[in-house]
């Protein structure tokens, strides 16, 4: 007995210990959630669980992410369609515990229809229709239509741009709900569709693998109809590629759209498909035009990968004609320089304007390092300067003071202007020539070249029709017609040279009806092929010189002046051979004061005679051309005769101020003279021809002597 007493003790004290446990967990557990309900735009709520950290919401069995409130906009989380839906308050864990879930509650929400996808064509914008969607709804520009069809006409608007969305409107407001709005469609109305604009990419020197011709996408235009040379073409895209072809193509391209709108006016462009060669002897670079000239001037000015095009080969393949554009030289230093050899094949270039006289080394090439040849040019304007007043070189060809040599080969220039700066009465040299500008240190080869109807204008120093200054090399079989060679405030002028400083030789030279004008020199001259040479070594060989004029205005110091040669007085035995001059005449102008008692040094063959002389020839009729009249500003006629003398052939006597005006022959000069009649009848002809065949070992490329239409002498 007593053991069953103390059994049912032992066990009312465990029920009563477990069930004040039950009791502690019950009271540490939060509220269940109650009250759920949906609102009619999809929003749930439910009662508010006290000591509750967060809720969370169980839709068709998934868990949602916790929220802090006692609220879920259903449409953030579902789509809609039958809900089966239950909330349970979450506690911190250690206060309170998770309350249990709540009732179910089953909610049908509407779903919201699928947006509509307008595509637009034409004048028309359509979708497919919407399952569930009784009407539709557009924004067009901002404007709001109502519609139950699944296609926009916009024929009736006016031309211009659109943009529309559309969106789907329930049949059912328990089932579905208004779509989102689709993504916006741009439509341009047009009473005609825009002209396609095309891009020729042609090739060209610096890119000659382009061949296409493109244009952007026109609005509206359903396709393009596309004709090369009158053929129609199928054209899917928008390029039309040439690669592999070659010759010139005219291309028309029109915008359509047919039934729709009004196909655009035709484009039309051409393309002109160049072989521009690699740059061999066999296969050489070719320039067909301006904007290939500048393409290649560009390479050699910024030296892009190919040096100067040294060892390579470029032709001309067309004249080239740069409209009174200006053209950049090709290269800037001795370094960046054309080294190749371009033969021009006999085209011209033309109407070229260089330089605005701001910058020195001005001509189509800053320094030439190479070969030119067999090349023209016409009216070309070039004009060299300099803003700091230092010396300053410009000519048609190669402007600057090369330290290399090179070679011009049949080069004829016409109709074109040479200035070389600074501006005048400033410092600075300046050096103004028909080719070449400077080339005083290589030896250099000009050969079978002329230069016509030409003017040459440095503002002081030297001024030569082919070459300005040289100094080494050759100068064959070159001639000047009818230019104007002058120099502005001091230095030398020639009718082929202004200036030989070296061992230059001038063989071959025709100088005819030429200007040369040293004016306002302080010392210097003017010469009808070279204005002055300093050299014991140079040679003027087989010389022509003919109706040239020999000036100085407002002279005020000695002054040299010469058929063939100028000079400034300095003794030199440079060679003066085989020379004709015909028909020259003097100009001159007297300027000092009455104390300065120098003399103007005036030659039918050359002003400055301490030369050697060898077969030299004068029309003995022309002497009194060179009798002339001293002018003078500071003083009168007959003043100025008593103080100032001139003389044929031979600098005036310093002890004793004699002139030998006249005299024909005098000291070392060894010259020939025949009347017009002795120069028509073969006497003179045969005097220079049989000198020809003398020197012909040793100058081998002398020229024959022919006769003109009126029997006279010619090279």
């Amino acid at each position: 007995m007593k053991t069953v007493i103390k059994t049912c003790l032992i066990l009312f004290t465990a029920l009563l210990i477990a069930g004040c446990a039950q009791k502690e967990e019950n009271d540490n557990k939060l509220q269940t959630p109650y009250s759920l309900k949906v609102s009619s735009d999809n929003v749930l709520t439910w009662s508010i669980v006290k000591g509750a950290a967060a809720y969370i919401p169980n839709i068709n069995g998934e868990d949602c992410e916790e929220v802090t409130t006692n609220q879920l906009a259903l449409s953030d989380v579902v789509e809609g369609g039958h809900l089966v839906i239950k909330i349970k308050a979450i506690g911190d864990g250690v206060t309170w515990l998770d309350s249990d879930w709540s009732e179910e509650l089953e909610y049908d929400m509407a779903v919201a229809l699928d947006s509509p996808l307008p595509v637009a064509s034409g004048k028309t914008v359509s979708w497919e229709a919407v399952e569930g969607a009784s009407k539709y709804e557009y924004n067009i520009n901002g404007s709001l239509v109502l519609t139950e069809e699944t296609v926009i006409d916009l024929s009736g608007y006016l031309a211009e741009r659109y943009t529309i969305t559309v969106r789907a409107l329930p049949n059912d407001n328990k089932l579905n709900t208004t779509s989102a709005w689709s993504s916006e469609i741009v439509v341009a109305i047009f009473d005609r569709l825009a002209t396609p604009a095309l891009v020729v990419e042609q090739p060209s020197f610096r890119n000659p693998a382009a061949t296409t011709i493109s244009w952007g996408a026109v609005e509206g235009a359903s396709g393009y109809e596309v004709y090369v040379d009158n053929i129609k073409q199928e054209c899917e895209g928008t390029t039309l590629d040439f690669t592999g072809k070659s010759g010139s193509f005219k291309v028309k391209v029109t915008a359509v759209n047919p039934g729709i709108y009004d196909s655009s006016e035709t484009a039309e462009a051409t393309i002109t498909l160049n072989d521009y060669g690699k740059g061999t002897e066999s296969e050489p670079y070719k320039i067909y035009t301006a904007s290939d000239w500048n393409d290649f001037s560009d390479l050699v000015t910024n030296n892009e990968g190919k040096a100067g095009f040294q060892d390579k080969f470029i032709e001309l393949a067309a004249d080239i004609d740069f409209e009174n554009t200006y053209v950049k030289p090709a290269g800037k230093s001795a370094q960046m320089s054309f080294k190749g050899t371009l033969d021009g094949k006999d085209y011209t270039l033309k109407n070229a304007k260089i330089g605005d006289g701001t910058a020195s080394h001005q001509a189509f090439f800053y320094l030439l390092n190479g070969t030119v040849k067999n090349l023209k040019f016409d009216n070309i304007t070039v004009t060299g300067g300099n803003a700091n007043s230092a010396a300053s070189s410009a000519a048609v060809l190669s402007a600057g003071n090369s330290s290399v040599a090179f070679t011009i080969e049949n080069c004829h220039i016409t109709n074109s202007t040479v200035i070389s700066g600074p501006e005048q009465g400033t410092a600075g040299g300046s050096y103004a020539g028909g080719f070449v500008g400077r080339c005083n240190n290589a030896s250099v080869v000009i050969r079978n070249c002329s230069i016509l109807n030409s003017t040459i204008t440095a503002s002081n120093e030297n001024a030569g029709g082919i070459v300005s200054l040289i100094g080494a090399g050759i100068i064959d079989n070159a001639s000047a017609v009818g230019n104007t060679i002058k120099t502005e405030t001091k230095g030398v002028a020639g009718g082929v040279v202004g200036f030989i400083t070296g061992t230059a030789t001038i063989i071959n030279i025709s100088s005819l009806n030429n200007i040369c004008i040293a004016n306002n020199p302080t010392s210097g001259g003017a010469g009808g092929v070279v204005g002055n040479c300093n050299s014991n070594d140079a040679k003027m060989i087989n010389i022509y010189s003919a109706g040239n004029q020999m000036k100085t205005l407002a002279h005020s110091y000695t002054l040299y002046l010469g058929g063939v040669l100028g000079g400034n007085g300095t003794v030199y035995s440079a060679l003066l051979a085989n020379c004709l001059v015909e028909s020259a005449s003097v100009d001159y102008v007297y300027t000092a004061a009455s104390d300065k008692p120098y003399a103007a040094c005036v030659g039918i063959i050359a002003g400055y005679p301490n030369i050697t002389w060898d077969n030299c020839i004068y029309n003995q009729t022309l002497r009194n051309r060179y009798d002339v009249q001293f002018t003078s500003a500071a003083q009168n006629d007959s003043e100025a005769k008593s103080y100032y003398r001139y003389a044929v052939g031979q600098k005036r006597n310093i002890i004793t101020n004699a002139s030998w005006a006249g005299v024909d022959k005098v000291s070392n000069v060894t010259c020939s003279t025949y009347a017009s009649a002795g120069l028509t009848d073969g006497t003179a002809l045969k005097q220079l021809n049989d000198w020809v065949e003398t020197n012909k070992s040793t100058y081998p490329s002398l020229k024959t002597w022919t006769t003109d239409e009126n029997g006279y002498p010619k090279l």
